[in-house]
């Protein structure tokens, strides 16, 4: 199948832009990097615009073939999502300042297909707030403060459409919920045990000493204590131990990877799949948090 050309339109603004040191985009923001064309809407907004060539079309269930509307999940778009962002750093370090491409903005059209504007109305309800505004506002116990800013990092997930900050935010937020840093990895019994071998080797006293002392200090990882502290169900199941070290392993590594700055596409399948798994559990943990803590007369 002959590949038809895409056009993708875009744009960009200037990020935390503050209204008392107001910064805008110059009327010299109409040029040409590369495939990139940048188009000056006003002081606020600058589109970008650029092209490429991808296979269009696919087979249904009934094996005929069809046109396919282009959009961001396109493999061929996906090579130039890093090329974008390049292009918007060295951008961003000439002018000095921050710019990021604004949210829902991205449109696609091809010779068969147009991108157009989706206008549904989903209205929400706040209900239960008011009633534990008192406890969270001001944290009495150390468990009230470790969700209230759980809470905090499952907002700023859910305020992204990037789900690399999401994920970011989300595994942040279980260990908030779970990890207890006066925790310690070896028991009394065990540190003796560590220490009579240690005796043994034939190695200056003061290093057996920091040997032991850091040993002593050894203190559980926050994966760890994830794992061991989470309750996860499935189909009315409790999954086992093994099942909860593969998720929760998954989730860090992915979190680990984005943060060591590790380049990850947001619409690769398994890490789509990732994301959605983590805000949906995360979002339950805290509704059961939450309803616990209705359920104490707040």
């Amino acid at each position: 199948m002959n590949p038809g050309r895409v056009s993708v339109k875009f744009s960009i603004i200037i990020a935390n832009n503050m209204h008392k040191n107001r910064t805008f985009f110059s009327e010299e923001w109409d040029f040409t990097i590369g495939r990139y064309s940048f188009h000056r809407i006003n002081e606020d907004e600058v589109t970008a615009s650029f092209s490429f060539y991808a296979v269009l079309k696919e087979y249904d269930e009934q094996n005929r073939l069809i046109d396919e509307c282009p959009s961001e999940y396109l493999p061929e778009f996906q090579e130039f999502e890093e090329e974008i962002k390049t292009v918007l750093d060295l951008l961003s370090l000439e002018v000095g300042r921050g710019i990021k491409i604004k949210d829902e903005s991205f449109f696609f059209s091809s010779a068969t297909c147009g991108d157009s504007e989706i206008n549904n109305n989903h209205p929400i309800n706040p209900s239960k707030t008011g009633g534990l505004y008192n406890r969270l506002s001001i944290p009495n116990s150390e468990n009230d403060k470790k969700v209230k800013i759980a809470l905090r990092l499952y907002r700023q997930s859910v305020s992204t459409n990037d789900p690399r900050e999401q994920i970011a935010r989300l595994y942040s937020a279980l260990e908030q919920l779970f990890f207890d840093g006066g925790n310690k990895m070896l028991n009394v019994e065990e540190v003796g045990q560590i220490r009579g071998a240690i005796e043994t080797l034939s190695i200056p006293s003061e290093k057996k000493k920091v040997i032991v002392d850091r040993l002593c200090n050894l203190r559980k990882s926050p994966k760890t204590m994830i794992i061991e502290n989470i309750e996860l169900m499935y189909e009315n199941e409790i999954i086992s131990e093994e099942e909860k070290k593969k998720l929760v392993g998954t989730w860090n590594k992915y979190r680990s990877a984005i943060s060591h700055g590790e380049i990850i596409s947001k619409r690769d399948e398994e890490f789509d799949y990732v994301v959605a798994e983590i805000d949906t559990i995360v979002e339950a943990i805290l509704k059961r948090s939450i309803a616990h803590r209705m359920q104490e007369g707040i």
